[in-house]
């Protein structure tokens, strides 16, 4: 009977012992906001990104930077310059979904999924009722 409560000791104090310490890096890690995705709003300037985003530093155009994900996503970062008029003179970004090129400018602040789905709807709005007075006669109840 000794031995079994020694053992069930023995035992408790292993399971103690294997707890692993947390170190910094990775209680660090843990205490990092997540990473910007696009169901999200984009953040004020590119320090909101998060750190799944990396500054692509081989990017040479004159007035923005880009940054880039693991899956191959960019998004330039244009700061607004104060002499400029229009999207030139506002901060803003540019979303490329694996890396293609999109022309829609958004602003800080900007979801772009929900973006995308409203321009969607809105021109299927616009097609239906651009296209009424040809369909609208066939509603016509005899």
């Amino acid at each position: 009977m000794l031995n079994n409560a020694h053992a069930s000791a023995s035992e408790e104090n292993s399971s103690h012992d294997s707890a692993q310490p947390v170190n910094s890096e990775q209680k660090q890690k843990s205490e990092e906001p997540p990473s910007w995705t696009p169901d999200k709003p984009l953040p004020n300037d590119p320090t909101g990104l998060g750190p799944d985003w990396n500054h692509d530093t081989g990017h040479k155009a004159p007035n923005d930077e880009r940054y880039v994900n693991g899956r191959g996503d960019k998004l330039d970062w244009h700061k607004g310059q104060p002499e400029e008029k229009g999207w030139k003179g506002k901060d803003h970004w540019h979303w490329l979904p694996g890396g293609k090129k999109q022309d829609r400018h958004y602003q800080p602040g900007d979801t772009v999924k929900k973006i995308v789905i409203v321009t969607g709807a809105a021109a299927a709005v616009h097609v239906i009722i651009e296209t009424a007075p040809e369909w609208m006669p066939l509603l016509a109840i005899p």
